[in-house]
C-alpha cells in the first residue's frame, strides 16, 4: 500500500521561510551597531557587532557562559532612578521592570 500527497506547497512554504530568514540574518549582521533580538524573554538572536564587542565566537559561546545579557550590564549608582539615556537598557523580568547601563571595555 503507497499513499501519495502533494507537498509543493510546504516545500515553497519552507524555502521562502529560509530565504526570509537569511535576509534577516544578513540585515542584522550589517548592521554596526549591536543588536539583540529576544523572543518570549529569551535570546533569539545576536549580530557580529555583538560578538565582536564582547569577544565571543557565536551565540553558543555567550549563552554557555550567561544567562542573560543583562549579566553584562554595570549597576551605577544613579541608574536605576533615570528613564532615559543612551547608556539604559530597560527590560522586564518576571513581574518587574529594570533599567541598567552597560558599558564596553
Amino acid at each position: 500500500m503507497a499513499i501519495r500527497e502533494d507537498i509543493t506547497d510546504v516545500v515553497k512554504s519552507k524555502k521562502a521561510y529560509e530565504e526570509q530568514l537569511n535576509f534577516t540574518n544578513m540585515l542584522l549582521d550589517s548592521e554596526e551597531n549591536i543588536v539583540i533580538v529576544t523572543k518570549n524573554n529569551q535570546i533569539d538572536k545576536m549580530n557580529k557587532a555583538f560578538y565582536r564587542a564582547f569577544g565571543y565566537k557565536d551565540m553558543e559561546s555567550f549563552i554557555s557562559q550567561h544567562e542573560c545579557i543583562c549579566d553584562l550590564f554595570i549597576q551605577r549608582d544613579g541608574y536605576l532612578i533615570q528613564t532615559t539615556c543612551a547608556g539604559i537598557w530597560t527590560f522586564k523580568r518576571g513581574a518587574k521592570y529594570h533599567i541598567l547601563c552597560c558599558t564596553f571595555t
